[in-house]
């Protein structure tokens, strides 16, 4: 159940503001669990690189290319706390040159899209209420998203926003391997509300990870929301203050709508 509190906070905001922008993953898209005797995506990525560097001769045993992996991940992570971009293409180059080998350009490319694309083989199970929730704002307000990508990139998760109808609600789209910076940069969110021409105080926005969606938003001025997920990553860390907290971006239209 809602509180007053909470209603007298939305209220002061929903004042305030002209535009909404929402964060992709763990926000409006939730990740969900394959069957057991289904293979992962993480499994049928390492197949398939294996399975293309074996045709170059280079065969490695399991553990070393789940090593390399390991490497790229902290790669990802290092980049991703210094808020700096990064992609598939930075992932591939960088699981070789752990592995010390090289392949033709044209299969690096090839191996590069299948890692990007992967997930269009399914569509993105939203979180309840979003589907509904998205085209209700944007009736009334502007609305942007602000999504860090890694594997992921801007294109496919355009496409999967467009399986799910929901692509055109969006009038800006920023992702970190298109601006080349992650949240919580400031320029992740001058571009999502530069379209807008208003304030950094008059647009809200919505994410589920302090460190990167509220530090981001609060830093650049804009209000920030956060959907409620304490354990998750390092959110119980520190606090960075949002002005509100959801359990759901479906609570958050019963709050603004």
């Amino acid at each position: 159940m809602i509180s007053e509190q909470q209603r007298q906070k939305a209220a002061a905001i929903r004042g305030q503001i002209k535009a909404i922008t929402f964060d992709f993953w763990g926000t409006l898209v939730q990740e969900t669990h394959v069957p057991p005797d289904t293979q992962t995506f993480k499994q049928r990525k390492l197949a398939y690189f294996y399975d293309t560097l074996s045709e170059f001769g280079h065969t490695f045993p399991e553990q070393q290319l789940k090593a390399a992996f390991r490497h790229v991940y902290q790669h990802f992570d290092a980049l991703w706390k210094q808020a700096v971009g990064f992609d598939a293409n930075d992932g591939i180059e960088a699981a070789l040159q752990f592995l010390q080998v090289e392949i033709p350009a044209t299969d690096k490319a090839r191996l590069v899209r299948f890692f990007e694309e992967i997930v269009n083989e399914t569509t993105l199970k939203l979180f309840p209420g979003v589907k509904e929730a998205i085209p209700a704002f944007a009736q009334r307000y502007r609305l942007g998203l602000i999504s860090d990508t890694a594997w992921t990139p801007g294109r496919v998760l355009r496409e999967q926003l467009r399986r799910n109808d929901l692509l055109h609600c969006f009038e800006t789209l920023i992702f970190s391997g298109e601006v080349g910076h992650c949240k919580p940069h400031p320029l992740m969110f001058e571009k999502a509300i530069e379209p807008f021409g208003i304030a950094p105080q008059a647009n809200l926005h919505v994410g589920d990870l302090q460190f990167t969606d509220i530090k981001g938003a609060k830093n650049f001025g804009c209000h920030a929301a956060w959907i409620y997920r304490p354990d998750y990553l390092d959110n119980g860390k520190k606090d960075y203050q949002p002005d509100l907290v959801v359990e759901s971006v479906a609570e958050l239209a019963e709050l603004f709508l």
